[in-house]
């Protein structure tokens, strides 16, 4: 178990850079969750949020412009002359705990409303 783990391990340390990834990192956009090319321009899913659109085709990777600065987008498709867009969310969801064994669906506004104190967890759990 251990010998499989340090191999994947050195895959992906010898996994090579990609084009987009490089270009992200020339153009000083952080690192790139994901990235697609339609039509010999670049769409690149921004780990600071938003797509980046490139064009990497001259000697220096151009930055065409960027869209949706504030969301997280993990996932780009194109499909014919779309691009998808699998954007990263989060969302809160209410539970009564009336009956602890059995949680229930229950509306947020009144979990909020009967709350005094609310504490928001900021980073995910490991």
């Amino acid at each position: 178990m251990l010998g499989s783990a340090l191999l994947a391990s050195v895959i992906v340390a010898q996994a090579p850079v990609s084009p987009a990834s490089s270009a992200a990192e020339t153009l000083g956009l952080g690192p790139v969750l994901d990235s697609v090319v339609h039509q010999g321009v670049t769409y690149v899913a921004l780990g600071r949020g938003g797509i980046a659109v490139l064009k990497l085709d001259g000697a220096a990777p151009q930055l065409v412009r960027r869209i949706e600065e504030g969301r997280r987008f993990v996932r780009l498709v194109v499909v014919g002359q779309s691009l998808l867009a699998i954007e990263q969310r989060e969302e809160a969801h209410a539970f009564s705990l009336a009956t602890p064994e059995q949680p229930q669906p229950d509306s947020l506004a009144s979990a909020l409303g009967a709350a005094r104190d609310l504490t928001v967890v900021t980073q995910a759990p490991p």
